[in-house]
């Protein structure tokens, strides 16, 4: 039988290649979660789908969701928006409709999330003996029996956590085909079910060779057919989002929860910003308005919730006053916002407002700000106050722009945690600040580490970065544009003395490759004359020193000569320190909304243009703003284009993929694997819904991941 290069196998053969000689690439780690190939052809072979001679032998997955699911309790069956299993209670059946698969099964699982009702034990899945069932009309006498144990997992089943359960493929048939599920030992769990508008239904994952004829239920056929693809990223981890790195690139945010579209821009009320942010529970939040919202007491305590500006026509939404605040919760994800505060009647240190603040997120949660503009901050434009242990957070791509000039400071973690206890890790990468003079950012914690590489610094004045207390840091390949704004005396990184902070410990710092300029314009890896005290200390330090005099170099028994953290890298690898500028212009801040016709635009407003321009010419000014003369930016007044079915995807983007349906709101929550776009393609193997990829590729997220940026030159 002829066997054609298919995508998978190509994938393999190219990946074995880049393996083989991967300790002479420097970068070679970097292709464990997005793979680029060389051009790959997907065959078209239907007209031979009957000739053995030339048909396509191909491995392929493909994602079945459930043609019927319902549980039987006391003998009556139940069709609802979840699924219950209780031991000797409550018995699950699920359907699928294997029959499109036209060849051998080598592998499957079951995938399911946890709904509201969490718990734990022993799970099973049976062969179901029979077919002839509906959800409608599940009955004790139609019911499946149960034949051979098909997959077992003994696990805590958590509300929202996605589940795997390895099935035995040897048992499965390519036909109609019924599984039911029981609780062995344990307590009773929930399940969401194909009708469950929170969460997606119960799928079979299954991997087989040969050919698929028709459309499996999963919609996972390929779209395009007879095309070169240049570039495949291959998706293998459920992160926050597909392009996500750092310390908190898998956080989940608001996966699985509530949808709010925000469709006004009114301070509270139906479709608002506030109602959705201050709303409770599990949700995404939907910007698809543009224009200048005025906030007051902008709020919550209510964590687990993904913010998705970039739906947004034109400019997108811009929060405007007043702060920006997250007490407790936890699990935030922010991309594609513009925010400011404005707010400037109050005393700085003790009323002032961030443009965006965290107290005290819950131990163990995180935070991701992506693609963000953040400006006219009364206290830092960025600030979260560490009360509970390993927080994890990553800050990319934002521009963090001007201050009021008493106060004028950018980001900072301040550690609120007892001795002993650890603060996290914290990425800050990919950043510009512009017009303010220091925090980049402050780092703080009794245990902890940080790193710092690819930002873009601009007209700063004081100093960049402070470190406090027995923490790791990696401040590695930046980039510090003096500008036209006087420095102070000893204008680099400081780090407080501080005994009680030390705690017996000491820091850590590898400080190497940043450009910084008029002060060290030849970077290399011992950069440890960029860190000084801050401040005079008689403090013994854990034997590092008697006395600690301001502004004296730190001794070089606090630096370590390699990177520490091993938190996930971007896709394109650490930029060198000469990029950074260009690299910036094409990729940082809120820049990315979606035109009238809904296809995706390259949108940033008239305060940031400027602010890069001034950044790469030279003419930064010589003092910073005043709020008096703070301006708020123009619009484009971009009409809001058509989604049919409300699913929160433009019909432009559902007409261009064959398994999606501009008049079917359901396919937003189903999982497809093969992605065909303009210039590149996507295999998503790790189980991101239609939407989560709808909403990275307007973000420029593959973008992103191909080569660093997203301002659609790619």
């Amino acid at each position: 039988m002829k066997r054609n290069p298919t995508s998978t196998f190509m994938l393999s053969f190219i990946v074995s290649i880049l393996l083989l000689f991967g300790s002479c690439q420097k970068d070679s780690d970097l292709f464990a979660e997005a793979i680029l190939d060389e051009p790959d052809t997907i065959v078209d072979d239907t007209n031979g789908a009957n000739d053995d001679e030339n048909a396509e032998v191909v491995v392929s997955t493909e994602n079945f969701n459930a043609v019927d699911d319902a549980y039987i309790q006391d003998g009556k069956g139940y069709d609802e928006s979840i699924v219950r299993v209780e031991a000797n209670v409550r018995t699950t059946y699920l359907k699928f409709d294997l029959s499109s698969i036209e060849g051998t099964i080598t592998s499957a699982h079951l995938e399911f999330t946890t709904d509201s009702d969490q718990g734990y034990g022993q799970l099973e899945a049976y062969e179901g003996l029979g077919t002839d069932w509906t959800e409608e009309d599940l009955t004790l006498d139609n019911a499946p029996e149960m034949g051979a144990l098909l997959g077992e997992m003994d696990s805590e089943y958590t509300a929202g956590a996605v589940q795997t359960m390895p099935l035995d493929s040897d048992l499965l048939t390519t036909s109609m085909t019924s599984i039911v599920l029981n609780i062995k030992s344990g307590n009773d769990i929930s399940i969401a079910s194909k009708e469950s508008a929170n969460n997606p239904g119960p799928k079979l994952v299954v991997e087989f060779t040969g050919k698929a004829n028709g459309t499996t239920q999963g919609d996972t056929t390929t779209d395009d057919t007879n095309i070169v693809y240049d570039n495949v990223l291959t998706l293998n981890t459920l992160k926050a989002f597909p392009s996500a790195f750092g310390a908190a690139a898998e956080i989940t945010g608001g996966r699985g929860g509530t949808i709010y579209e925000v469709t006004n821009l009114n301070d509270g009320g139906p479709g608002s910003f506030k109602e959705a942010f201050q709303a409770s529970g599990k949700r995404i939040i939907i910007i698809k308005v543009e224009g200048l919202a005025n906030k007051s007491g902008l709020g919550s305590t209510s964590g687990d919730v993904t913010i998705w500006g970039q739906f947004a026509p034109g400019q997108g939404i811009t929060l405007n006053g007043g702060g920006w605040t997250m007490t407790g919760g936890g699990n935030v994800i922010i991309r594609h916002i513009t925010a400011q505060n404005g707010y400037t009647d109050c005393t700085v240190n003790q009323n002032c407002f961030d443009a965006i603040n965290f107290y005290g997120p819950e131990a163990g949660t995180g935070i991701y700000t992506d693609h963000c503009s953040l400006r006219y901050g009364a206290d830092q434009t960025w600030g979260i106050n560490l009360y509970n242990e390993n927080i994890k957070t990553t800050l990319s791509y934002n521009l963090l722009a001007e201050a009021i000039p008493e106060h004028s400071t950018a980001v900072i973690f301040t550690n609120k945690l007892n001795p002993g206890e650890n603060s996290g890790n914290h990425s800050f990468a990919r950043n510009m600040t512009y017009n303010i003079s220091h925090r980049f950012p402050n780092m703080e914690g009794f245990i902890g580490a940080y790193e710092v590489y690819n930002n873009y610094y601009v007209n700063w004045s004081a100093r960049m970065s402070r470190g406090k207390g027995a923490i790791t840091v990696d401040w590695h390949d930046n980039y510090a544009a003096a500008g036209n704004r006087s420095k102070s005396s000893v204008p680099v990184n400081k780090w407080t003395p501080s005994d009680r902070e030390w705690n017996g410990n000491q820091p850590s710092i590898y400080s190497a490759n940043n450009f910084i300029e008029n002060i060290d314009e030849n970077p290399d890896v011992n950069q440890e004359h960029l860190w000084t005290w801050f401040t005079d200390s008689s403090d013994v330090l854990s034997g590092v020193a008697d006395v600690i005099i301001q502004d004296e170099q730190l001794p070089a028994t606090l630096f370590s000569s390699f990177k520490q953290s091993n938190f996930e890298q971007p896709t394109d690898g650490f930029w060198s320190w000469d990029e950074i500028p260009q690299k910036m212009n094409a990729s940082v801040g809120h820049n990315r909304g979606i035109n009238a016709d809904g296809s995706p635009g390259f949108f940033r407003d008239d305060l940031d243009a400027d602010y890069l321009t001034r950044s790469l010419n030279g003419t930064t000014p010589s003092r910073y703003r005043e709020p008096s003369e703070w301006t708020n930016s123009t619009f484009t007044n971009t009409e809001m284009y058509v989604d049919s079915d409300g699913d929160h995807m433009p019909d432009w983007f559902e007409a261009r993929h064959a398994h999606l349906d501009p008049n079917d709101p359901s396919d937003m929550l189903k999982t497809n694997t093969n992605w065909n776009f303009d210039n590149y393609s996507v295999v998503n193997n790790a189980g991101y819904t239609n939407l989560e990829i709808c909403a990275e590729y307007y973000a420029g997220g593959f973008e992103i991941m191909l080569d660093g940026t997203n301002d659609m030159s790619f």
